[in-house]
């Protein structure tokens, strides 16, 4: 996870600047489970839109098959999230 406010430049020169803000790892580590839950949320979107897609074209097994493996894979990625955290 990129984080904007840890900078360490040049370790050789005697005035080394080095700032580290003291944010602790749980906050850090919450950033990025934000992250990867707005990604996850994300392709689940994509996803329905493809399922709608599909469901439209006439397509209405597939479209039915589609939808529940995303339901799946949500419940799935919901589990090891609680099991994690």
């Amino acid at each position: 996870v990129h984080l904007p406010y840890r900078r360490t430049i040049s370790s050789d020169s005697p005035n080394t600047l080095n700032i580290e803000t003291s944010v602790p790892s749980s906050v850090t580590a919450l950033m990025c489970r934000m992250e990867i839950a707005a990604v996850v949320i994300l392709i689940w979107l994509l996803f329905i839109q493809i399922i709608v897609w599909v469901w439209r074209s006439g397509e209405q097994q597939r479209a039915g098959r589609l939808s529940s493996m995303a339901i799946m894979f949500l419940e799935r990625w919901l589990e090891g999230e609680t099991v994690t955290g």
